[in-house]
């Protein structure tokens, strides 16, 4: 791993843990190993490195994803790995998502076209994934392949946010929400 990177992890771990606004740049450098300076030669400020931080999760989470959706699994148990992973990194993540929702900085305005994209992206993987799924015989082919992709993904927002806002664990519903998509889809 390089400084860059180590440096992008601290503050990852450092953002999740306390916050943003409880997270000093001393620190992170100090638990990355490197000078405050060294810190300030990668990210121009404090709220880059928030942008650059949960660039560097999103892309973490969609190598997940991919890695998911690509398995040669069937589809149900790609998708309780996909809503598992999904609420595990979000769960993590919860202090740093909370304080951003509330004091959203002016560097994360460009965030949410990064967002769309991403989001974009999960929704094509999930669309192929569903359409071979109704090929090999797994779902009926009488479906609306659309709406099952967002209503994995509303099920995913409603666990992200259920589990950040009212810091409650929502693993259980993993198990609830794959058996209203099969008792509807499947055959």
């Amino acid at each position: 791993m390089n400084r860059r990177e180590s440096i992008l992890q601290t503050a990852i771990e450092l953002f999740c843990d306390y916050g943003f606004e409880k997270t000093k740049i001393s620190e992170v450098a100090v638990k990355a190993g490197v000078g405050k300076g060294t810190v300030y030669e990668y990210f121009k400020s404090k709220d880059e490195l928030l942008y650059e931080s949960i660039k560097a999760m999103i892309t973490h989470y969609n190598k997940g994803f991919s890695k998911i959706i690509t398995s040669d699994k069937d589809f149900k148990e790609k998708l309780y790995e996909y809503l598992n992973h999904t609420r595990i990194l979000f769960y993590r993540a919860s202090v740093g998502i909370n304080w951003i929702n509330k004091n959203p900085p002016k560097e994360l305005s460009n965030l949410r076209e990064l967002i769309k994209e991403e989001q974009e992206y999960i929704n094509t993987l999930l669309i192929e994934e569903i359409k071979k799924c109704i090929e090999k015989g797994e779902l009926r082919s009488d479906i609306n392949i659309s709406a099952i992709s967002y209503f994995v993904q509303i099920s995913v927002m409603h666990m992200m946010v259920t589990e950040t806002t009212m810091n409650k664990n929502c693993e259980f519903e993993i198990e609830d929400i794959i058996n209203l998509i099969y008792q509807g889809i499947g055959l």
